[in-house]
């Protein structure tokens, strides 16, 4: 209901405000994508949203749930950091932009400190599922690699692929939503320094960049957000070079190529193991077009506006 309401706050201000227009579209697509994240969540609260969760019960069979709690420690402290940073900011903008303080400031601070926590909570925890299933992808190449043994690791790397499945599964609704607000974010940030650069002058212009510096930790959490897409590719990148280290791992000197190791090596190849989002492979491809795509429409927009101020 709070994050209902500051998503309500949020579109209120994008047409009550027309100065800080694109500020406030940025806050707008954040709370938005965060409450369709809380709302399809149930699936990534069965993931790690409990003591007792499948991923908890795998990676404490496989031995691996210190690391794995070490790594999300490290991450739990890095978003406690950008979003004290986005706090400060928040109240910053207000006492700049604000000549009384009021009760729907205060009210406005509160809703923006709910709305950035929430969208970096759900970063975390889409953060928190690659973790588990990047160790995971390692420790069974570690342990093929000591036991050599075709049959035992089948039958293992069926679990690992049917687990990369379900983590995706669970994680995708939250991850298309924080995808799609980081690049609406990263548009509103490059449409800010154009407005700054074409409409501003004198001290309006100085409070303009001060206000606008202020929405850095907003493009920090944008970024988080395409080092999430950089992540699970990177998954899928180690899972599709699974086959060739399965492959040299088998093949022992002076001993011809065994025709059961090789259809071992077919079989992982052949299960296309990755990262899945509705359907779709994220791989090194799918990043790089998404990457060209963000930079082509950022480039367009200033190449265009500044063409218009000349």
């Amino acid at each position: 209901m709070a994050l209902l309401c500051a998503t309500l706050l949020s579109t209120y201000k994008l047409v009550q405000q027309p100065g800080r227009l694109f500020e406030n579209f940025a806050e707008t697509a954040m709370s938005i994508s965060s409450l369709l994240s809380l709302v399809t969540c149930k699936k990534l609260d069965s993931l790690i949203g409990h003591e007792d969760n499948m991923l908890g019960r795998y990676a404490v069979r496989r031995q691996f749930v210190a690391s794995w709690d070490r790594q999300g420690t490290v991450l739990l402290v890095l978003v406690n950091i950008v979003w004290l940073c986005k706090a400060i900011a928040i109240i910053v903008c207000m006492y700049a932009s604000e000549d009384t303080f009021s009760c729907h400031a205060l009210f406005a601070v509160l809703a923006g400190l709910l709305q950035s926590g929430s969208y970096l909570a759900f970063i975390h925890c889409d953060f928190h599922a690659m973790v588990f299933l990047q160790i995971m992808v390692d420790r069974w190449t570690g342990r093929f690699n000591k036991s050599l043994n075709c049959t035992d690791g089948a039958r293992s790397w069926n679990t690992v692929q049917a687990l990369m499945r379900h983590v995706a599964q669970g994680v995708e609704s939250s991850f298309l939503a924080v995808q799609t607000s980081a690049l609406i974010i990263l548009l509103c940030c490059a449409g800010r320094v154009l407005d700054i650069i074409m409409t501003k002058s004198g001290e309006a212009m100085r409070l303009s960049c001060m206000l606008a510096f202020l929405e850095v930790p907003t493009l920090v959490m944008a970024f988080c957000a395409l080092i999430l897409f950089g992540k699970a590719t990177a998954i899928t990148e180690k899972s599709v070079q699974i086959p060739n280290v399965v492959n040299s791992l088998l093949v022992k000197p002076c001993m011809p190529i065994s025709v059961d190791d090789q259809a071992f090596v077919s079989f992982i190849q052949n299960s296309c193991a990755g990262v899945y989002i509705k359907g779709s492979r994220l791989n090194a491809t799918v990043l790089m077009n998404y990457s060209y795509l963000c930079g082509a429409v950022i480039c367009g927009l200033f190449t265009t506006a500044l063409s218009m101020h000349q």
